[in-house]
């Protein structure tokens, strides 16, 4: 997204500068062509590319709230000087350079973890988005109405910068949606460990809990049978997991909790790490079957809670 952001904006400010050279309608001349204004013509687009970009590149806090309000500042006082200098159209670009940034914000705010009531403050920030994009939509839309009934004297220029304007409306909202769903908590599975929102939970939860945990992330549907489990504990833990079993005899003859050991102890296991699951609001661990008998066969799933989702890596 940082490469189509910036583009854009380049996109943006070189479409302007070629309906100032063309002037296809013939109404606002070029007050000047001089030399100043051919390194203005070339430099600018580099800056309108760069600035946005280095926006999305940097991650360190301290210098993006340098970058992100300097490039802002710096790309506004390039609009306002070309269209006091040399021609009114350059005014436009403040326009799309102030919805471009807000953009920018608001798909950094989680990269950056600027935000640490995310549940609270995104569906905020994604109702607030929303609004201005149905405003802006239904501003667009009149200008393209009034570009078909001709009543626009240079409609050639404002259907370019509505089209444009069109494509930042979309990312606009594409960034909302972005937001809404990053105002779920995130679980995931790196190196061994659990992470809540890039929080390391894996101490709270014993060696072999946390290993549980991230088998049924990474386990199809997060579903998981006792063999399926015993058989990758005796993998980790072979010292520990020395309790033999039979588990198609185990199936067949229809073994209670009391005649397995390995079933009784996995059973208290998965006790356990569902209590810090629900202790942690993220999420609990049912059994896929209702019949007590069927459970070892069909296993156990792993069901997040709703403000919560999963993510590999």
């Amino acid at each position: 997204m940082k490469i189509i952001v910036s583009v854009l904006s380049a996109l943006a400010w070189v479409a302007i500068e070629i309906m100032v050279i063309l002037n296809p309608s013939g109404t606002l001349p070029l007050n000047e062509r001089g030399l100043w204004f051919l390194v203005f013509f070339i430099s600018t687009p580099l800056a309108a590319f760069l600035f946005p970009f280095a926006a999305f590149k940097v991650n360190r806090k301290n210098l993006f709230f340098i970058i992100f309000p300097g490039g802002f500042i710096i790309l506004l006082l390039i609009s306002f000087y070309g269209g006091y200098i040399f021609h009114r159209d350059f005014y436009v670009y403040a326009t799309q350079i102030i919805f471009l940034y807000l953009i920018i914000f608001l798909l950094r705010l989680d990269s950056l973890g600027l935000v640490k009531k995310k549940k609270d403050v995104y569906p905020a920030l994604f109702i607030g988005t929303f609004v201005i994009f149905v405003l802006w939509t239904i501003w667009l839309m009149m200008m393209f109405y009034t570009i078909v009934l001709r009543t626009e004297p240079r409609w050639i220029e404002s259907t370019i910068y509505n089209l444009i304007n069109g494509l930042i409306d979309i990312i606009l909202l594409y960034s909302a949606v972005f937001l809404w769903e990053n105002a779920k908590r995130r679980i995931n599975f790196r190196k061994g460990n659990l992470y809540l929102d890039d929080r390391n939970i894996s101490k709270i939860l014993s060696p072999q809990e946390n290993h549980m945990c991230c088998l049924f992330l990474m386990a199809p549907d997060h579903v998981l049978n006792c063999k399926q489990l015993t058989e990758h504990l005796k993998k980790k833990w072979p010292e520990e997991e020395n309790v033999s079993t039979d588990c198609d005899r185990c199936i067949k003859e229809k073994w209670t909790v009391s005649s397995c050991t390995a079933y009784r102890n996995l059973k208290n296991r998965i006790i356990a790490t569902k209590k810090y699951l629900e202790l942690l609001q993220l999420g609990t661990i049912v059994p896929v079957s209702e019949n007590p008998q069927k459970i070892k066969k069909s296993g156990w799933c792993l069901r997040m809670f709703d403000d919560v989702r999963c993510t590999m890596g």
